[in-house]
């Protein structure tokens, strides 16, 4: 008998075609207008699919464990390509966030640091995850790109967690293709890859939830104990696991209520699972108690302070909103998580994803749908509840629950739309092939093309400092132990370059102009001055010092620095320069407080708050004072280039700026000052325009007369 093709008019077809729709409308996020016709053409898609998703679906054909087996395996092997494919060279550096955690478990792993309570109140509060990540260098060694292993390793451990847990809720074949979605997923492997502390939420908690269900279904007691580790240990990760733990209770009160005549043999087994949660957890629980706080980043972001200050509600829902358009339409703001405003989501994924969420719903009563909700409507807590939602970052525990609704969405039409190309096997394949390429293309390309060459992306991961801190590495790497480095002190102390440069950190030094100055440098090897393209004002006081020096200006993707490079036979040449200003740094508002410390400076380059000699908040007060030596006599131009207040004087006269200035030959008296009283941005360039030439420069530091 002829088989019968499905009218063109069929529910499933129509519902795709609307939700397809509806997703491009929602991808246009700059046409305000736009978001009305997405969520019109979705709530048509989810109208048609109702009835769909509440019909009983006949039981899919078995699948052979072989190919099962097989296509895990490969699955597995697609995720980890994705996830070390170019790893040295993508993402495009380290953030200071990373690079404090690997300089963390490096004075673990080789210095014997041991740190516990005191972590809790740092920035990136991650216990397990620093005794992890030391053991890891300490086995492979410490660089850049182990670094990166581990959080790929850390996302891929994952993965046979989360399909195990799917399987036991769906089967098979949803949990294959929620697999694959997260695989290719351009939201979780940006995490996977970039080195974020968060990667590590979803394997203590797919583990939490694998080992529970193992335990609902076999009612073996070590699965039970398993599952309560997880959660608890899971506290000691990211602070996104928080809403791990209130998951879990609103599983245990959902799977209490299901089955009335198994209550008896619940109650025991629950309390077990809470008196080892507590045991595990319980020194987090008693720093939480003694500080009376979740946690200080809980603390700084949580939006009830914000609906308390503004006495409304609107910053609350204004959050829900901003985190609910991310998936679909607004993406991400924060360009080291995704291009700024893209969607987080693929197209394709995006609409089974809806669709996901409307066949959860039908089946909210049954243990499948109920922990799909559950367990992405918990996950979202993180961004719900924070003031700079949406925030890719704390919400990535709820990738694995997104691939898997948009599975069952997906799987759910496309057995309903079998019927438009007659069911067959080939076809079915056919379709599915050509639909996970897509997905595939999307998100490969959007991550390894459109977000690895975005400027913004770059210029957030800190492209001079991983360029000097990559540059320093390698160095260290490929030069034996003669050497010495100095770091400019805007470099020095930031964690990234203090982390890549950690296995010769006895020979890494801070480049300080007045021991420059003193003739108080090491000179028993060769030195290497590494510091900002925009300190050329050093660069010329270094030529000066070290005529033999070589200079070199490293670069890459418009990221420069500079690099000379001094032999001990020239430092040793060297003896200690008499001339620049005084400078007198007073660390208050007023000018006639006390100052904190007074010191020769030997050019005035100052292009971050780490080149000045202050450690509390503003005002400051900056006063130089010294004399400038005119190389030739004829107009001259000045300008203070700074982010706060200055003047300058010369012969005791107000200079004004970038105006013509008769100057002669020969010593002129100079005065600059400058106030700062607030802000954390702080920099100053002291710099002229010589007679009959072009072009503006910093005064070098032969342009100063002697220090007194």
């Amino acid at each position: 008998m002829r088989q019968r093709v499905a009218s063109p008019l069929s529910p499933a077809l129509w519902a795709l075609v609307l939700a397809a729709l509806g997703q491009f409308f929602l991808a246009h996020p700059q046409q305000p207008l736009t978001l009305a016709a997405g969520l019109f053409l979705f709530g048509a898609a989810l109208g048609l699919a109702l009835p769909l998703f509440t019909a009983k679906p006949s039981p899919p054909a078995p699948l052979e464990r072989k190919v099962e087996i097989s296509c895990f395996l490969a699955i597995l092997a697609l995720a980890a390509f994705l996830r070390l494919f170019r790893l040295d060279s993508i993402p495009a550096g380290m953030h200071s966030d990373q690079g404090l955690m690997g300089l963390f478990a490096d004075r673990i792993a080789f210095e014997g640091w041991r740190p516990f309570f005191e972590v809790f109140d740092y920035h990136v509060p991650e216990v397990t995850m620093y005794y992890l990540l030391a053991g890891w260098l300490k086995l492979f060694g410490s660089s850049y790109l182990t670094f990166h292993w581990f959080f790929a390793g850390t996302a891929l451990a994952a993965f046979p967690l989360i399909y195990w847990t799917f399987r036991q809720l769906s089967g098979p074949r949803v949990a294959l293709l929620a697999l694959f979605l997260l695989a290719v997923m351009g939201w979780h492997l940006t995490f996977s890859r970039n080195g974020f502390p968060t990667i590590q939420v979803p394997l203590y908690l797919f583990g939490t939830l694998a080992f529970w269900l193992h335990w609902l279904k076999q009612r073996k007691p070590w699965a039970l104990v398993v599952s309560a580790l997880f959660c608890g240990l899971g506290l000691y990760t990211y602070q996104s696991f928080k809403a791990v733990p209130f998951l879990m209770a609103v599983l245990f009160f959902y799977e209490y209520r299901r089955a009335p005549a198994e209550r008896p043999g619940l109650r025991l087994p629950l309390l077990t699972y809470f008196l080892l949660f507590e045991g595990v957890t319980a020194p987090l629980l008693w720093f939480m108690f003694q500080h009376h706080s979740w946690g200080i980043r809980e603390g700084q972001v949580f939006i009830g302070q914000a609906v308390a200050d503004q006495k409304s509600l609107w910053p609350l829902v204004k959050s829900v909103v901003d985190t609910l358009l991310m998936f679909n339409r607004s993406g991400d703001t924060n360009p080291l998580h995704d291009l700024p405003g893209r969607r987080m989501l693929d197209d394709l994924t995006g609409a089974f994803f809806i669709l996901g969420l409307g066949h959860a719903f039908t089946r909210r009563k049954e243990r499948d749908g109920f922990y799909a909700l559950a367990g992405l409507g918990l996950m979202l807590l993180p961004g719900l509840l924070t003031i700079d939602a949406p925030h890719a970052n704390r919400l990535l525990a709820a990738t694995p629950f997104v691939a898997y609704l948009a599975a069952r969405g997906g799987l759910s039409m496309v057995d309903n739309a079998k019927k438009i190309w007659g069911g067959s096997k080939a076809g079915t394949w056919a379709v599915g092939i050509v639909l996970l390429t897509a997905v595939t293309a999307q998100n490969v390309h959007g991550y390894f093309v459109d977000q690895a060459n975005d400027p913004d992306a770059q210029q957030a991961a800190g492209p001079e400092a991983n360029l000097l801190g990559r540059n320093l590495e390698t160095l260290i790497k490929t030069l034996p132990p003669k050497q010495y480095y100095f770091l400019d002190p805007t470099y020095f102390e930031n964690p990234t370059v203090q982390f890549l440069s950690f296995p010769r950190r006895e020979q890494v030094k801070e480049l300080n102009l007045q021991e420059l100055c003193g003739d108080r440098l090491p000179k028993d090897k060769t030195a290497f001055f590494l510091f900002d393209p925009q300190k050329s004002g050093w660069a010329g006081f270094l030529r000066v010092l070290f005529p033999e020096m070589v200079e070199l200006k490293k670069s890459d993707k418009g990221t420069f620095i500079y690099e000379c490079v001094a032999s001990k036979e020239a430092l040793a040449k060297v003896r200690s320069w008499h001339k620049g200003l005084k400078g007198t740094y007073i660390g208050s508002g007023s000018w006639d407080a006390a100052p904190l410390i007074t010191r020769q400076d030997p050019v005035l380059n100052f292009i971050s708050p780490k080149d000045f000699p202050f450690n509390g908040p503003p005002p400051y007060r900056i006063r130089w004072t010294g004399t400038l030596e005119a190389p030739q006599s004829g107009p001259y131009q000045f300008q203070v280039l700074t982010t706060d207040k200055a003047k300058l004087w010369l012969d005791g006269k107000e200079v004004a700026l970038e105006k013509d200035l008769a100057l002669r030959t020969g010593t002129h008296k100079l005065r600059l000052e400058m106030e700062k009283n607030g802000g954390k941005v702080m920099a100053l360039h002291l710099v002229w325009q010589r007679p009959g030439r072009a072009g503006w420069g910093v005064v070098p530091a032969t342009a100063f007369g002697t220090y007194r």
